[in-house]
């Protein structure tokens, strides 16, 4: 059998040198840069790791499987409710795609049952490396940017916001 060719991949992706075929080498979060084009006088709570944790969201869904989240079971079950929402709001956020000033009352809401328990980046699955205890720090720190972007419609005086 071990001489048999593999039938998984075509030839031409068979017997191809491995010497300097790896991928990048892997980067802590903290470490990436910040998009050139993000201003930080605008958005003061969010510093570079927590604008590259933003963008490291692949909306895959796996942090709707998080049991206990309180801002999923106190939602009225929209999507809005759910970590992935609230990262995309970030991110139109910080793109400039919404204004603050627009944001509708149940993302608001959803903002404000949100306790802040990392459940939701316990579960995520961005990061292999930190899910296989090879890193040190979470891909997506769920927490941090929730906070952040509480505090940061605070200091917009975004009305609603607890």
């Amino acid at each position: 059998m071990a001489d048999q060719p593999c039938t998984l991949y075509p030839a031409s992706m068979q017997n191809r040198p491995t010497a300097g075929a790896s991928p990048l080498p892997y980067r802590p979060p903290s470490a990436l840069p910040t998009p050139a084009w993000f201003d930080p006088a605008e958005w003061l709570r969010f510093d570079s790791a927590l604008i590259n944790a933003v963008y490291r969201c692949q909306r895959c869904g796996t942090c709707l499987t998080t049991d206990p989240c309180q801002s999923m079971l106190g939602g009225d079950g929209s999507e809005a409710y759910t970590p992935r929402a609230r990262i995309g709001i970030i991110r139109a956020l910080l793109e400039g795609r919404i204004a603050a000033e627009n944001l509708p009352a149940r993302v608001i809401d959803a903002v404000n049952i949100c306790t802040y328990c990392n459940n939701c980046a316990m579960t995520c699955m961005v990061n292999v490396a930190w899910v296989e205890d090879l890193a040190d720090e979470p891909n997506i720190p769920s927490a941090e940017l929730f906070d952040a972007l509480r505090l940061s419609l605070l200091d917009r005086g975004i009305k609603g916001v607890r």
